[in-house]
């Protein structure tokens, strides 16, 4: 076996005797912290690979590992796949970045699969243990594999779903309100003493909700940070919250001047950093991240925390009966319905969305999930919609922390608050009504900070409108160079979208359809990995 570990930022990986470890372990009972070479010893204690499932299962934290046992070789990440892990086809090769598996394979970067890239291009990632090359495959969160002789036994030790709990609210407000103060007290713990919190502060719940249970649980010396344009509702909200708490705060204003230069200096690298062939790098913090280091604003041992994707299971993603109603409470139902989300951008053909189905039947059947009804419906959409766009893409903001160097932690991916809201009902969860509700009466009163979020309202006629207006006024302003200014752009990317779209040859793989100011990004490094012929080869996939 080859094992190539290559990323080695924030996160460091420890290597002995063939065995390689890296991140944390924590016992869920005791919120006991094991890292390198001890966590390494603890893990080959299993005397079999039953064994090594039960301990990675009586623990959490953020995770990758590669154990030589025997003869055989036991593969596992954690429950939000933090740090991927990749193998070849032929068992022969493991890394943490597919591209260098496909140097070791000798693949040329356009070998790829036509499929696999239309689902790149459309959704931001290749869903399940797939990438865009066929011989190249990804753990999925949660699971573990076992190689010995060139024969592979997958097992899923953690799947992101819980049987239904029925409580009353009240009940359910007094459970949440004791999980959440565990799961802040263990992230404590991992932070370890004396080292400084860093946390990005938004005008939304979740990092408020971390703020807030962080200084109810004795955490003093925060920094926090919020970064897009000046006096928007996000930067007025983030800082009533650190003043509110007394916690030290900065803002990294995104001008035209300092995005012009992320783009000339850090970004190229950071997209080769991030790149795993299997998700499109997210950069959205790369600058803030960047600034604050520069200012001296960070600690050397800093440690990031993030409310990362905690609007999932809290229940912003959750359908309501009536939006299904063309799309039977059923498996086929449900898989009609997850593709139908994922290819809302351009319609594609029916036979590919009968190939894609064969992988979410295979994915709930190894969890032993089925749909029969509204509960089992959003209990099947927690599982896939967490193993895809949050665990491949999302997470994949906080590249942007161990990129300059920084640990991270997933404070809302602890096992026991997210097995709490997979086991609440959906009509409690939907529109994250429990939630606010916890939000506004237990937690944000007592630092007087019970404000909703700002939302905004829009219907599918309306959404349908802005698409179709944003699309003519991208025709007109990106030929031109000037940027799209919108007041829903409060990270002000107006101008990094304009500069991207001077760097794309294939300008054409833009404007086909409605969408185009999201796919700039997209397009721009699509064409910068894989060629300017990668749109070609996908068109024939539409409708």
């Amino acid at each position: 076996m080859n094992i190539l570990c290559k990323r080695n930022r924030g996160y460091y990986w420890t290597g002995q005797s063939g065995s390689f470890f890296k991140g944390y372990l924590q016992d869920l009972q005791d919120g006991k912290v094991l890292t390198g070479a001890e966590a390494m010893e603890w893990l080959l204690q299993a005397r079999d690979f039953a064994e090594f499932i039960r301990r990675l299962k009586r623990m959490q934290g953020l995770f990758a590992v590669i154990l030589k046992k025997g003869d055989a070789y036991w593969i596992a990440v954690d429950h939000a796949a933090s740090f991927p892990l990749y193998y070849s086809g032929d068992m022969q090769v493991v890394s943490d970045c597919a591209d260098s598996i496909r140097e070791e394979m000798g693949m040329a970067r356009n070998a790829y699969n036509p499929l696999r890239m239309l689902e790149l291009y459309e959704t931001s990632y290749v869903a399940h243990q797939r990438t865009v090359y066929d011989g190249i495959f990804s753990l999925q969160c949660g699971e573990a594999i076992c190689i010995n002789g060139g024969h592979r036994s997958i097992a899923p030790y953690y799947t992101h779903k819980m049987p239904l709990s029925i409580r009353e609210e009240g009940q359910a407000m007094d459970e949440l309100e004791q999980i959440a103060g565990k799961a802040v007290k263990d992230t404590l713990k991992a932070v370890g003493d004396g080292r400084r919190i860093v946390l990005s502060l938004s005008g939304g719940y979740d990092s408020r909700f971390l703020a807030c249970l962080l200084k109810r649980y004795g955490a003093e010396h925060v920094i926090c940070y919020c970064y897009g344009q000046e006096n928007s509702f996000e930067a007025l909200a983030s800082r009533q919250v650190a003043q509110a708490l007394g916690y030290e705060w900065h803002f990294i204003e995104y001008s035209d001047k300092k995005l012009d230069r992320m783009l000339d200096t850090d970004y190229d690298g950071y997209c080769s950093y991030a790149m795993n062939h299997d998700n499109l790098p997210h950069g959205q913090t790369l600058l803030a991240v960047k600034e604050l280091k520069e200012r001296g604003a960070l600690p050397q041992d800093a440690v990031f925390l993030t409310g990362l994707t905690h609007d999932m299971p809290t229940g912003s993603y959750i359908p309501a009966k009536r939006q299904l109603g063309r799309y039977p409470l059923d498996m086929g139902g449900f898989v009609a319905y997850t593709l139908d989300k994922r290819f809302y951008r351009i319609p594609v053909r029916d036979t590919v969305k009968e190939r894609l189905a064969k992988d979410i039947h295979a994915y709930l059947e190894k969890r032993h999930m089925d749909v029969y009804d509204y509960q089992s419906f959003v209990s099947a959409y927690d599982a896939v919609s967490t193993a895809y766009s949050h665990a491949k893409h999302y997470i994949g903001m906080a590249r942007a922390f161990e990129y300059f160097g920084y640990p991270w932690l997933l404070p809302c991916w602890d096992k026991r608050l997210l097995n709490f809201w997979y086991s609440v009902s959906a009509d409690m969860r939907i529109g994250q009504g429990l939630y606010e509700r916890y939000l506004m009466e237990r937690l944000l009163p007592d630092y007087g900070l019970a404000r909703k979020k700002t939302t905004v309202s829009v219907t599918a006629k309306n959404r349908k409108l802005k698409y179709f207006a944003a699309h003519m006024a991208a025709r007109v302003c990106f030929p031109l160079g000037i940027p799209l200014r919108r007041k829903s752009d409060v990270r002000n990317t107006a101008y990094l979208e304009t500069r991207l779209y001077q760097r794309i040859k294939q300008k054409k793989a833009l404007f086909d359809y409605r969408e185009s100011i999201r796919t700039i990004i997209q397009a721009e490094y699509l064409e910068k990995v894989y060629g300017t012929d990668w749109y070609g080869k996908i068109k024939g996939y539409f409708a």
